[in-house]
Parts: structure tokens; C-alpha cells; sequence
């Protein structure tokens, strides 16, 4: 039996030339996609290298300022920020300043105390038993007194014009010792305290009229 193996071969031979042709043109093909797809990825590692390279610029740089702008701000405000020794220093100036302010009221307070008359007391005609009575000065008098023990007081009893100079010097001198015997009533030793009546000298109001005549009608106190 026989066979005609070239004419079988012929269509073979043709398949397998145009089978190489095909698979030659494949592979050049396939080696240009991947030569395109190299320098694709070469073109993006270069794109990235140069934004790493300019971020990296940038950053330096920004930072290169920062100490110049904080340098700049601890300049500016080394004016106004106040250090612990100027603290210091301005506290005992306002220390020193109320010392004295302290020490010129109490000043001016032991003066109005020792050289101001103070009326704790009036009283109606011909009567040696006040009839109006300061409370706030008799407890300023106490407290005085107590917080100093060698402090004394005089006690001056007054008279208006009314009636004879005989009996309105016994009068102002029964008003004085009714108010010595008062602060005597409230603890006040009777050593401390010297009452002494003037009579109708030193008016202070006018006798001429009722008001003024009552007022003249007191007591006067003095802290020694």
C-alpha cells in the first residue's frame, strides 16, 4: 500500500511555514510590548525620583526658617514678658508703698485719738443725766483704752449761759463725772479717767439761741 506523502506533506509544509512566519511575528511583537512596558515603569521610577528629590528640597529649606521666625518671636516679645525679678521687684515696691500707707493712717488715727475733742454726750438743761449718748465713740473710747494700757482720759463737763456762773460750773462738773462713772460702769478703771467741769467756757454753738445752747449742754473727751 502506498502514500503520497508529498502530497500530504505540501498543506503540512505550507502550515508550518506560515506556522513559523505567524510565531516569528508573535514574538516580535511580544518583544516590543515588553520594551514599552521597561520604559514605561523607567519614565515613573524617574517621575518619582524627581518628586522625592523636590519634597525632600522643600522640606530642608522650611525648616531652614523655623529657628529664624522663633528667634524672631522670642525678640519680640522679650519686651513685654515679665521675668521673676521683675515680679519681685514690683511687688516689694507695692509692699513698700502700702507700709507707708499703712503707717500714715495709723499715724493720722492716733493723732484724731490723742488731739481731737469727741462729744460722746449731751444733756438737757439743769440735768446732769445725759440724754443723748454716741455709742460708736464710747466703744472707740473702751477699745482705745484697752488696747493701751498706759493711755489716759480727761473727761471736760460743759454748761450753756443759763442761769449763774456758780451753778453751771457745778452743773458741768456733775456731767463730767456721770460720764467718768459710766466708763467706770463698763470696766474702765477710775485711775485712768480725770473729770473735770469748765462751766459755760468754750462753746461750741451759739448761746443765743435753743439749738446752739444745746449743744454747749455736753461732754468732751480727750485720749492722753
Amino acid at each position: 500500500m502506498a502514500f503520497n506523502l508529498h502530497k500530504n506533506g505540501s498543506p503540512e509544509g505550507t502550515s508550518e511555514s506560515n506556522s513559523k512566519f505567524d510565531l516569528s511575528k508573535n514574538v516580535a511583537a511580544t518583544g516590543g510590548t515588553v520594551v514599552d512596558r521597561k520604559r514605561s515603569n523607567l519614565l515613573i521610577y524617574i517621575v518619582i525620583g524627581l518628586l522625592t528629590v523636590a519634597g525632600t528640597a522643600w522640606y530642608l529649606l522650611s525648616n531652614r526658617g523655623v529657628p529664624i521666625e522663633k528667634t524672631g518671636a522670642v525678640s519680640a516679645t522679650s519686651d513685654t514678658v515679665e521675668t521673676p525679678a521683675m515680679s519681685a521687684k514690683s511687688t516689694g515696691a507695692i509692699d513698700e508703698v502700702e507700709k507707708v500707707v499703712s503707717a500714715g493712717s495709723e499715724k493720722v488715727s492716733s493723732q484724731d485719738e490723742k488731739a481731737v475733742n469727741k462729744i460722746p454726750a449731751q444733756f438737757a438743761s439743769g440735768a446732769s443725766s445725759f440724754n443723748n449718748l454716741d455709742k460708736r465713740i464710747v466703744n472707740d473710747i473702751i477699745a482705745y483704752l484697752v488696747n493701751n494700757s498706759s493711755a489716759r482720759l480727761e473727761v471736760f463737763g460743759y454748761a450753756s449761759s443759763e442761769g449763774s456762773v456758780a451753778v453751771n460750773q457745778s452743773i458741768s462738773q456733775a456731767r463730767a463725772d456721770a460720764f467718768k462713772n459710766y466708763l467706770i460702769a463698763k470696766s474702765v478703771k477710775a485711775d485712768r479717767i480725770k473729770a473735770t467741769g469748765n462751766g459755760i467756757a468754750n462753746p461750741i454753738a451759739s448761746n443765743d439761741t435753743e439749738s446752739g445752747r444745746r449743744k454747749n449742754r455736753r461732754v468732751e473727751v480727750r485720749l492722753n
